[in-house]
């Protein structure tokens, strides 16, 4: 192979960033050494962020012994471990604890389909799996006799001074990708190549302890690996998101609120993240953004440049589960034309060589398309369990046993100023929505279908319009068996791998010689599509149904646009329209944004039509109007909001706290109310009671939650409640003072949004904080205004202020009129004890006020429970789950008093009747 000039490391990348290589030998340390070394340097910052709230070094570190150790205990166990955990902290544990011990692990995910499972779980060997309460049940199904299961939250301590028994020659992982032979194929990796790959990225990028850097993949998949540990050994903070599990929503608030420095997505999710959500808060931090997994197209660089901050580099490369390291490298510089073409891989990568080669494997000529062969140090060790396959890709030289060239199948040109340009597969491989899969091994599950003798899949279209179409030879020869074969695989393979349609014929369509007729299915494949386009005129779906209220005809659209003409039919399931896990978020976000409504992310299984989603669609917002409810267990909780209705947080706290109350979500006045009539704070508590009356005899215990404004209501609402004969057993008050602190609050949120702003722009960020002080200002004069009730002051006022900036400024607007009758409010005290929620941050901004932020003087006892995050987001998606638990077991232990002191009394009734009797 011609050895390529390598560019600097920095060539047009962040080399004015400081950070720390990684130290000379770090080849010869075992992975949780370098880990436990870290965690013990950083142990009180931050590891990780996800839907169970924030995980310190400290605990991470603890965590990961914790398994070690149980692993170890298990003697001499045979195999691999796998991993079945949620994406939350538990799964990085469940890592570092399996190389702690010296075990390979394996990633389980878990919505695939159980034949697949059970196939990887066996061919894998393995001998422990690691789970908890939420998988344990599925685990079980797959797992094959004398497998040990270990529940990660039921583990003992740890045994002081445990280091971990790993080395670097050990076996770190095995990550199944789609085989070539009908069957996935394990690709396994030793620690010492791990450490490779994450050096080589850390070095690339200056990775280091101040970034916080997002994981949008799945844990069990190769473009996991550099976000997970290259923080988690940089001392740095990964943010987690289960997309499949939370939504693309949920993954860019998370984002936006962890200040993220580094983004690294496939092109798919990019371009969900950014045009259909269109959310672009998430980036207004990002130094680095890695786009990789996928063909990179001009316009991704586009979407993408218009929302980073100004002077955020662009890094993209190209790799592959066997190559672990990427072998080609770049920054994409800020003059590169954004065109319609497809971005180029990149650079040379140190320590590894590309060739290009003819199918005979004789180098081509410059400038010529071949198949990419790249050789060096450090790649993966081999197929798992599978020595034929390893030696017929993998070529090794037996003078220079550490330098292997790996054959990957994938096609590309050299252009003359030295970058690769990526041309697809060479074989039978084709990337479906960022996942690749084998053409074989989707015809090899075809072949498996009871009365199918012959199977062949053909690829149509590319990028995210491409899907796969199969054609079938059955037994009887007869058309129209469809539905059956779409069925079965179904049960048999993921979705992005099952064939958007399946075409049952009585012959194959063959050449002259025999061999399929690839060219005469493609032609059928694409005709396929072109019969669906009679439905769609200029790129737009036209509705030829009929329905009264018009949902049917808008949910058709919304599903059309996001699966293609492809997904033209009423009568075609969500799965046999091609339709993945991605598409389903994507589309569940356009339907909450065009019927103005919150959807539960599952609601789009493989087998709901457009038919039946617009009748879940229809249930949902009849159930939002109507608000009918189940009888309460325990007690009736209500939650009280600062804004006019419930959002998705106080949705998420209610299904936590649904588990043992009936809960409900009060509804306050709208900025639109406002303006016509201020209301003061006895004003909404009176328009809750009316609320509560219609649902709630006044013999049902009440439980009270008041997020921050909402908190002052709830107070207010507790004393109406008790006025009219209701027990309240629980008042709690989420993050705000008594009669004071706001300002300090909503100048130090303004203060974050000033910041926000990003990037290297010093003019944008200055203009950003004089919008702050601008809005700061405006609120201030609406609260004078408010306070006197002039309404058509007010109105015109606010007019104003959504001129200058926006609809955004509805919010900031309704909250400074509800300030405004604050100090107008005479808080009635509270007998009994009122549970106050507070996060570090505002007993920090508010410590003037004392630890009880001034309720000491409205309640016979306050309880302080201490809660993570900051005052606009500790029940939000990141910390709304821990939130929720913290106020559930309040509740219950609120509903324990609440039965002693029934108990007491009853006894002390009795005491008394019995006295009367003698």
């Amino acid at each position: 192979m011609r050895q390529e000039n390598v560019p600097p490391l920095d060539w047009n990348g962040p080399m004015d960033r400081p950070f720390r290589r990684m130290p000379a030998g770090f080849l010869d340390r075992p992975v949780f050494d370098i880990f436990r070394e870290t965690a013990e340097q950083w142990g009180g910052r931050m590891a990780i962020r996800c839907r169970n709230g924030v995980t310190r070094y400290d605990a991470l570190l603890e965590r990961a012994q914790r398994i070690g150790v149980a692993l170890e205990e298990l003697g001499t166990m045979e195999g691999a471990v796998g991993i079945a955990l949620p994406v939350d902290h538990r799964f990085p544990a469940g890592m570092l604890g399996a190389l702690g011990a010296g075990r390979a692990y394996v990633p389980l995910d878990l919505s695939q389909p159980a034949d697949r499972l059970r196939y990887m779980v066996g061919h894998a060997g393995l001998g422990c799996v690691l789970v908890c309460r939420e998988t344990v049940a599925a685990v079980s199904e797959v797992l094959p006799a004398g497998c040990r299961i270990l529940d990660v939250d039921q583990l003992p301590g740890v045994p002081s001074g445990w280091q971990g028994a790993g080395e670097p020659g050990d076996v770190a992982y095995v990550l199944y990708t789609s085989g070539s032979t009908g069957r996935p194929k394990g690709v396994f990796q030793d620690q010492r190549g791990l450490m490779h790959d994450v050096g080589q990225y850390t070095n690339s990028v200056h990775f280091s302890e101040t970034d916080v850097t997002s994981l949008l993949y799945s844990p069990g998949v190769n473009g996991a690996i550099r976000d997970i540990y290259g923080a988690l050994l940089n001392g740095g903070c990964l943010c987690m998101t289960d997309l499949r599990g939370e939504g693309f929503a949920a993954a860019a608030a998370r984002m936006a609120d962890a200040g993220l420095t580094l983004f690294h997505a496939m092109p798919p999710v990019l371009r969900s993240l950014l045009r259909e959500l269109g959310d672009h808060a998430m980036m207004s931090r990002v130094r680095l953004a890695y786009v990789a997994g996928d063909r990179f197209w001009g316009s991704d660089l586009k979407l993408l440049r218009g929302a980073l901050p100004r002077g955020a580099h662009l890094y993209t490369g190209i790799g592959s589960t066997e190559c672990a390291t990427l072998y080609r490298q770049w920054f994409v510089p800020e003059d590169w034309p954004a065109g319609e073409g497809v971005i180029p891989v990149g650079y040379p990568v140190e320590n590894r060589t590309v060739q290009l080669r003819e199918e005979g494997g004789a180098e081509v000529a410059p400038g010529e398309p071949g198949l990419i062969c790249v050789r060096g140090r450090h790649l993966a060790r081999g197929y798992w369990r599978d020595e034929a396959l390893t030696a017929s890709v993998f070529e090794r030289n037996p003078l220079e046993p550490e330098r292997v060239t790996f054959r990957t199948g994938d096609r590309g040109r050299m252009r003359s100023d030295g970058l690769l340009e990526f041309l697809g597969r060479g074989d039978r491989q084709v990337k479906v929505r960022g996942y690749r899969v084998e053409l074989l091994e989707v015809e090899s599950a075809l072949r498996a279908v009871d009365g199918v003798d012959e199977a062949a899949v053909v690829q149509d279209g590319i990028g995210d319009a491409c899907q796969l179409v199969g054609f079938v030879q059955t037994t009887a020869g007869e058309e129209g068996d469809e539905a059956r074969i779409v069925g079965v695989l179904e049960k048999r393979l993921p979705a992005y791998m099952r064939p958007a349609r399946v075409v049952c014929l009585a012959q194959l369509p063959r050449l002259g010689n025999g061999k399929p007729d690839w060219v005469g299915m493609r032609g059928i494949a694409a005709g396929l599509g072109r019969e669906l386009e009679g439905r769609w005129s200029a790129g737009r779906a036209v509705w030829k149904g009929g329905d009264g209220d018009g949902i049917e005809k808008r949910v058709w659209e919304e599903w059309a646009r996001v699966l293609g003409t492809q997904g033209a039919g009423m009568g075609l399931s969500w799965g046999r329209s091609g339709g993945d896990s991605l598409k389903a978020l994507e589309l569940t976000v356009a339907l909450e944004r065009e019927f103005g409504i919150r959807l539960p992310v599952g609601m789009l299984d493989v087998e709901v039509t457009p038919a039946r989603l617009s009748a879940r669609v229809r249930e949902v917002m009849e159930a939002v109007k109507g608000g009918g409810k189940v009888p309460a267990s325990l007690g009736h909780f209500f939650i009280v909001p600062w804004a006019p209705g419930a959002s998705v947080h106080d949705r998420r706290v209610a299904e936590v706290l649904g588990t043992r109350f009936q809960v409900e979500v009060l509804t306050l006045t709208s900025l639109e109310e406002e303006l016509e009539r201020v209301s003061s704070i006895p004003d909404l508590a009176a328009r809750c009671v009316e609320r509560i009356s219609r649902t709630t005899d006044p013999g049902t215990r009440v439980y009270l939650m008041g997020m921050s404004y909402g908190g002052r209501v709830a107070v207010e609402l507790s004393a109406q409640l008790r006025s009219k004969g209701y027990t309240v057993a629980m008042l709690g008050v989420g993050d705000i003072a008594s009669d004071s602190g706001y300002d300090a609050l909503s100048r130090r949120a303004w203060a974050a949004w000033a910041d926000s702003a990003g990037g290297n722009s010093g003019w944008r960020r200055w203009w950003r904080r004089c919008q702050a002080w601008m809005r700061i200002a405006m609120g201030g004069w609406i609260r004078g205004v408010a306070r006197l009730r002039w309404q058509r002051l007010l109105r015109l006022t606010v007019r104003v202020g959504m001129a200058l900036f926006g609809g955004g400024f509805r919010g900031g607007a309704l909250a400074a009129i509800r300030r405004s009758q604050v100090s107008l409010w005479k808080i009635p005290h509270h007998a009994g004890e009122l549970v106050l929620f507070v996060t570090e941050e505002t007993s920090q901004l508010l410590g003037g006020l004392g630890p009880r932020l001034g309720w000491e003087r409205h309640a016979d006892v306050v309880r302080v429970i201490r809660v993570e995050g900051h005052h606009t987001n500790y029940f939000g998606p990141e910390f709304g789950t821990g939130f929720a638990e913290r106020l559930l077991d309040a509740a219950t232990e609120s509903l324990g008093q609440s039965e002693q002191k029934g108990c007491r009394s009853r006894e002390r009734d009795s005491a008394v009747n019995t006295t009367g009797s003698e």
